[in-house]
């Protein structure tokens, strides 16, 4: 309920019966064993082998090689 509907450990806390303390122990601990048990960032995506992935809001296009259209920034150090 915590993870799936968003209800805070004072509401599972009322709900359950049980002290909003026990609550946070029992939400962190699933937590964590849930957190232990997920793939990492790149087995993830070496899985699912997708054409792009959304990380913190931004759109990026991915490969393992690099993307053949980026450019690298010209460096215009010295220039005047």
């Amino acid at each position: 309920m915590y993870l799936y509907q968003n209800v805070t450990p004072a509401q599972l806390a009322a709900g359950f019966g049980i002290s909003t303390g026990t609550t946070h122990a029992y939400t962190a601990a699933v937590i964590g064993l849930l957190a232990a048990r997920a793939p990492g960032l790149l087995r993830a995506l070496r899985e699912a082998d997708p054409d792009y992935v959304l990380i913190d809001g931004t759109l990026a296009e991915c490969d393992r090689v690099g993307d053949s259209r980026a450019t690298s920034p010209t460096s215009t150090a010295g220039a005047e």
